[in-house]
Order: C-alpha cells, then sequence, then structure tokens
C-alpha cells in the first residue's frame, strides 16, 4: 500500500484526489509547494511528513487561512450554499 492509499485509508477514490490535488500544487505557481508535491508524489517524503514539516506547514496553511476569513464573513445561507456545492462536487468525484 502506498503512502497516499494508507493516507486514504485504503479508499481509491480518496487516494485518487491526494494524487490530483498533489499533482496541481506540484504544477502550480508556488515554489515551496511544487517541492513538497513532487517530493510526496515521488515517494520521496511520506505526506504526513510533509504536511508535519515546519517549512510546508506554514505554507499549506496561508490558504486555509484565507478561506477561513471569508468563511468567517459568509451569512448562513451562503454557507449552506457553499455546502451544498462541496456535497454535489464530491458527489460526481465518487461516480
Amino acid at each position: 500500500m502506498s503512502d497516499l492509499d494508507d493516507v486514504a485509508a485504503g479508499d481509491h477514490h480518496r487516494s485518487q484526489a491526494l494524487r490530483d490535488a498533489l499533482t496541481r500544487l506540484a504544477d502550480g505557481p508556488n515554489e515551496l509547494l511544487r517541492e513538497m508535491a513532487t517530493a510526496v508524489l515521488n515517494a520521496e517524503i511520506s505526506l504526513r511528513d510533509a504536511v508535519a514539516a515546519d517549512t510546508y506547514a506554514a505554507e499549506l496553511t496561508k490558504p486555509f487561512q484565507a478561506f477561513w476569513a471569508h468563511y468567517e464573513e459568509m451569512t448562513p445561507e451562503e454557507r449552506e450554499q457553499l455546502a451544498a456545492q462541496g456535497k454535489a462536487s464530491s458527489g460526481k468525484a465518487l461516480q
């Protein structure tokens, strides 16, 4: 079992989603995240070790912090709509 399969608890869809996300990061504009994603995809470092490393963890949290700041400003209706969109998207990915 690969590291990503282990992180995804053997769920093929989750494992593929992780690979897809890492591939997008490896092809993305952020040099540090490209380095991290490429190393994980090449099995040079485990995903768990990568996200636990201070260097990468700080960079990974920046987008979440921006999202969270925006999310906190949303109305309850906007949050419900966002949740519904996420459920619909994840349902499509599992098909």
